[in-house]
């Protein structure tokens, strides 16, 4: 701001009562020094030569300079939030001048910050970057005495409050206090150094700030579930020593794998599910040999699994799913002792690698939702650690192996839409912990219904409707499926008729879904019982139409009626 003549002269002596609270010796001598120059140039007896005339006019100027000097200082000290909008009104800026090896708080500062960040930005308080310059030079009460203090780890801290708007943040305590950088909420140190960074579910809104990089002995940054967005900084490969870098569940753009992550030679656990980040996996990906776990599942990711992620021999993750990728498994796949396994949702396509079933440690194996054609492996048997088992929406064809008795650990199986043929194993003899059994929408298969499902006694979700080839009649012991919620046989070749169930049995059954089937007859009172004493809200069956093939009550009892026709054997 440049101040008019009159101003210049006429502001010092009413700054004079406004300042006297913080008046430093300093700042008595300069205004001495400005008084006695104003005095001098005032006597207007004197006769004046032309070189008088310029000096006074070369006085004038200084004191015009000083004088905005001290106008903008008086901005700065100002207690109204309007003159410094980013600074919390509790903050006062009472802090005084101090000096570090011959320099003001200001200059020491600057001279630190200015190696990492360019002036003009650490200077425009409209940045993240001049922000936290701002806050540091003239209200953090931690820095009243900076000289020897870590600056450049409490900027990198306060850049990124500002930059994601931390006065927003859910969680932001202690944070702009005159506490030291490793008492603020979600900061981790190790010797006054930061070593972790924990802002998950937190509000953060903004950018990622380059200015991290000084954090280098940083070992994990998690900013899980936030509102992040731009891209993965340049600045990250800094980094090295870190070993978890949490991303997920913002709005992150750009590669999801930029050249810079190369460095990061000791990271253990990379996620980033749940972004718009681009881009196929790089061939570079091999590199990154001590990575555990690897989450990079819904985003926009295209391209093939390259085979230089069979060198990931540590792998006990590997999270794909919900992306755009192409071609087939690399059957160097099956040279990671993995746990988890998640492809679903991709374009994946061709047969399924043998070699791939052979992975022993695997607990959880997603498949669903590509386009993988020819037999499911007969070797599946050997995954008896398997909790959860997907390859439903393919075009797998061929029989159902019967050796998926052997994965009696499983809680989710499901074979559904696919061109399965042949007659339906009958298989859960031994299965101890089966939730959820999906055969629907295999047009081909044929058979009973696999009637040791129901023996299972964790079973809750029973769908092996819209198999029009699947036959038999409905076991009585059904019943006995004591957490059966879900028992859904529509659109199947299902004759005979229902069975009554005993009293306080199917008393967690809320969907039974019968028709377009071949069943007859009435609909038990037991079964209708369960509309009123149990949870049952769907009952529907043939009920309808003049001659229908099941007796019962509309709406007591079946909820919905369908017109069937009886499909002659």
């Amino acid at each position: 701001m440049v101040l008019s003549k009159k101003k210049a002269i006429l502001l010092p002596l009413a700054l004079f009562g406004v300042l006297a609270h913080a008046v430093t010796p300093e700042d008595e001598e300069s205004n001495a020094k400005l008084v006695r120059k104003r005095t001098s140039n005032e006597n207007p007896k004197a006769a004046r030569t032309t070189g008088d005339i310029w000096d006074e006019v070369a006085a004038k100027a200084e004191l015009e300079k000083e004088a905005d000097e001290m106008y903008r200082d008086l901005q700065r000290m100002s207690m109204s939030p309007a003159r410094s909008p980013t600074m919390p009104p509790v903050f006062q800026p009472t802090l005084s001048p101090v000096s570090c090896g011959g320099q003001s708080r200001e200059q020491y500062l600057m001279a630190i910050l200015s190696q990492l960040v360019d002036v003009n930005v650490l200077e425009n308080r409209l940045t993240p970057q001049g922000k936290a310059f701002e806050y540091m030079a003239l209200f953090d009460e931690y820095l009243a005495d900076p000289c020897g203090k870590n600056i450049p780890q409490r900027f990198s801290l306060l850049t990124l409050y500002y930059s994601t708007k931390g006065e927003n943040w859910t969680n932001n305590a202690r944070w702009l206090t005159g506490q030291q950088e490793c008492n603020w909420d979600g900061i981790d140190c190790v010797n006054n150094l930061v070593t972790n960074i924990n802002l998950e579910i937190n509000n953060l809104d903004g950018t990622i700030p380059e200015e991290l990089e000084v954090l280098t002995q940083l070992t994990e940054l998690n900013f899980f579930a936030n509102s992040l967005i731009g891209s993965i900084p340049d600045s990250i490969q800094a980094l090295t020593n870190l070993e978890s870098l949490d991303l997920q569940e913002n709005e992150l753009s750009g590669e999801a794998f930029p050249p810079q992550m190369w460095f990061l030679t000791n990271l253990k656990s990379y996620k980033v599910t749940g972004n718009s980040l681009s881009d196929p996996i790089p061939t570079q990906i091999g590199l990154l040999r001590g990575l555990e776990e690897l989450w990079i599942s819904d985003n926009g990711i295209d391209g093939s699994i390259p085979t230089e992620i069979g060198n990931l021999r540590s792998l006990t993750t590997l999270a794909l799913h919900e992306n755009e990728i192409k071609g087939t498994i690399p059957t160097e796949l099956a040279l990671i002792p993995f746990k988890e396994l998640f492809l679903h949702s991709n374009f994946l396509s061709n047969e399924l690698p043998e070699s791939l079933f052979n992975v022993a440690s695997l607990t959880e194996f997603r498949l669903d939702g590509n386009f993988f054609t020819g037999d499911l492996p007969t070797n599946v048997g050997i995954l008896t650690n398997l909790i959860d088992f997907r390859v439903d929406n393919n075009n797998l064809d061929g029989t159902i192996p019967p050796q998926l008795r052997e994965l009696t650990n499983l809680q989710y199986l499901k074979l559904g839409d696919n061109f399965w043929t042949g007659r339906v194993p009958n298989i859960f003899g031994n299965y101890e912990a089966l939730e959820y059994f999906d055969l629907s929408g295999n047009e081909a298969l044929s058979g009973d219904i696999p009637a040791s499902v129901f023996s299972v006694p964790t079973i809750r979700f029973v769908y092996m409707h819209e198999c029009p080839g699947l036959g038999g009649t409905i076991p009585s012991s059904f019943q006995n499926a004591g957490e059966l919620r879900d028992l859904y046989l529509y659109s199947t070749d299902v004759g005979g008729t229902i069975p009554t169930i005993s009293s306080n049995k199917l008393l967690e059954l809320n969907e039974f879904l019968i028709q377009d089937t071949r069943i007859t007859g009435s609909m038990p009172e037991s079964v209708c019982a369960l509309r009123t004493d149990g949870v049952l809200d769907d009952l529907w069956s043939d009920c309808g139409g003049s001659s229908p093939e099941i007796q019962c009550d509309f709406p007591d009892c079946c909820n919905r009626c369908f017109e069937g026709t009886v499909a002659t054997s």
